[in-house]
């Protein structure tokens, strides 16, 4: 009875790529996907919270119109009375939502064409430790229920599934024949729309469960949004200070909604940060993905 709006989203995506040449050259692929989501906006007196849930496949099963309702309905009402908590150092978790959000804004480091230009911090880096060694991120070219999976790029040259981080080790960068080129190595098929991009990027989930990982916090914070990623990241320095929200945590328990901070750092510091990876990968529109990461330590402003 609390809710005051609702609207429902659905949009299908279907692409077919023919490539043929006068070399021989001719390929093919059709892939295809949909998106059905709703936002909801909770309202108690004066004060209103709103959350969006949303679902991404090619599986008519997969779209549970219920379940995504019931999600977005308990987020925004558990959100009601949210305030700002005191300014501190605290650990946290990001929520699988707000990881990839973060992760999608860092995803050009691994351009190799930013690299070769001295735009990304990764630049002669390979090799070196720069996460956590439980975390590892992928690019997945193959992955079911994504249009941005396929078996070859807008080049021709056939994808590959790569590590770009191997158990906290840089491992590789995304390459278009122009920069592999360049850098004196093979194309890793990430050639699409006229640049380097990557397929489906992820952070391999682990084995933890949230409610655990909750658990053994004794005092800290579920960061569950993460507004304005688009202006306040910077994917050069990989510094980021951005709004957000979510919950109080103590001794192992959800207390209170939080609203209003801000949390400040580094992408590739936090990254060394991660103590646990749990096991809910979840995607964001443009197929990035995280699971659930505990942080052992974020600058938070508040009150």
């Amino acid at each position: 009875e609390r809710i005051d709006i609702r609207q429902s989203y659905y949009n299908e995506t279907s692409k077919r790529v023919f490539l043929q040449n006068s070399k021989g050259l001719m390929l093919e692929k059709e892939v295809n996907s949909a998106f059905l989501g709703c936002q909801v906006v909770a309202r108690d007196g004066k004060d209103s919270r709103s959350a969006f849930e949303y679902v991404q496949s090619n599986v008519v099963e997969d779209f549970d119109i219920e379940g995504i309702a019931k999600k977005a309905v308990d987020r925004a009402v558990s959100l009601l009375g949210a305030k700002a908590v005191p300014s501190d150092t605290y650990e946290v978790i990001l929520e699988n939502d707000a990881a990839a959000s973060l992760l999608h804004a860092y995803v050009s480091m691994w351009n190799a064409d930013n690299v070769q230009k001295g735009m990304s911090k990764l630049a002669d880096k390979l090799g070196e430790e720069i996460a956590s060694d439980i975390v590892t991120i992928v690019d997945d070219p193959f992955m079911r229920k994504s249009h941005k999976s396929g078996p070859f790029d807008d080049e021709g040259v056939r994808t590959t599934y790569k590590e770009l981080v191997g158990q906290g080790t840089l491992k590789s960068f995304l390459h278009d024949l122009k920069t592999a080129k360049k850098a004196d190595t093979e194309s890793t098929g990430n050639a699409f729309g006229g640049n380097v991009a990557p397929t489906n990027v992820y952070v391999k989930p682990g084995d933890t469960k949230v409610a655990d990982a909750l658990a053994s916090m004794k005092k800290g914070l579920l960061i569950t949004d993460l507004q304005g990623t688009h202006a306040g990241t910077d994917a050069i320095s990989g510094n980021f200070s951005l709004q957000a929200g979510g919950y109080l945590v103590e001794d192992g328990k959800i207390v209170k909604p939080v609203a209003l901070i801000t949390v400040a750092g580094n992408f590739l510091d936090m990254m060394k940060k991660v103590t646990e990876v749990c096991d809910d990968l979840k995607f964001n529109y443009m197929f990035v993905g995280a699971p659930s990461m505990k942080i052992e330590s974020l600058v938070v402003s508040g009150d």
